[in-house]
């Protein structure tokens, strides 16, 4: 997990088969106290709805940390939507991938950071994710969204 590890400690996690996943809210209050980013290296993170017995993960909401040499957000975009052409994807799809995508730039970690923070905060207040999982669990609780990273 690397650059979330003085936080693993602190956070209350679910291990779900061989995946530990950290409760977003509790990760977004240690975050908001810490005035100091971390070094940020490329990684995936999955956030996921977890619901007594129940899992759902919310991959179209996956968040990607590219290095400073890879994927531009174009690329990106043509690679998790398979379109051979960037004017082919929806702007409404563009519109939430922009928040899940950052080219992490060694010399601009900061930014970086500010773009974890709102990708976190998007993941607790976005009124689609909200609408979607009210949709299957006929609720939506903030405290329920967990985030595994690869």
């Amino acid at each position: 997990m690397s650059f979330l590890d003085k936080y693993f400690p602190v956070v209350s996690k679910v291990t779900i088969g061989k995946e530990e996943m950290l409760n977003v809210c509790e990760l977004v209050r240690c975050i908001e106290t810490d005035d100091r980013p971390p070094q940020i290296e490329e990684c995936i993170a999955v956030p996921f709805y977890i619901d007594a017995a129940k899992t759902y993960e919310l991959y179209q909401y996956e968040f990607w940390i590219e290095e400073e040499n890879g994927d531009t957000f174009e690329e990106y975009m043509l690679r998790v939507t398979g379109k051979k052409n960037f004017e082919e994807i929806p702007n409404d799809i563009i519109k939430t991938r922009r928040i899940c995508f950052v080219n992490n730039i060694r010399n601009d970690q900061e930014g970086t950071w500010k773009k974890i923070k709102e990708y976190l905060d998007f993941l607790l207040h976005d009124k689609d994710i909200r609408q979607e999982i009210t949709g299957i669990f006929n609720e939506f609780e903030e405290k329920k969204i967990f985030i595994s990273f690869y």
